[in-house]
């Protein structure tokens, strides 16, 4: 009798201890402009869509620069949830690509590279709009 208690006892710190595959992701809204971080896991409000922006590579032109090209910023989207893919985004030009049902649009990157600054990758953000597919 005492060992089934202590059994059951364990059994409810476990799984107390336990952590929902979503407690740490932060959550966005489908359609709404949002700005998003590297390395951050983001779920849908609805739970549909997960998924972490692994990259940033920035070669655009630096303001106070003189370039010969103006340059392109790629984002890449490693999506886990419904099914395991991966986009990359840039801007100027591939600005939008679809996943499934979901499309994800680029609008912006910031801050804008400066050649007296340098950027942390910590440091940019990323503007999507993520919407659902008919």
């Amino acid at each position: 009798m005492r060992a089934a208690f202590i059994f059951s006892f364990v059994l409810l710190i476990f799984l107390l201890s336990c952590k929902k595959e979503d407690d740490n992701s932060i959550k966005f809204t489908m359609g709404k402009e949002a700005e998003f971080q590297l390395n951050q896991d983001y779920t849908s409000s609805d739970g549909s869509l997960r998924f972490t922006l692994s990259e940033i590579n920035d070669s655009r032109c630096p303001t106070g620069a003189m370039c010969v090209w103006a340059g392109e910023v790629a984002v890449t989207i490693e999506i886990t949830k419904p099914v395991a893919d991966t986009i990359i985004l840039t801007l100027p030009d591939d600005v939008s690509a679809t996943s499934g049902k979901y499309n994800f649009k680029l609008l912006e990157v910031s801050p804008y590279p400066d050649i007296v600054t340098q950027i942390k990758m910590g440091d940019y953000l990323v503007e999507l709009v993520i919407s659902v597919e008919n």
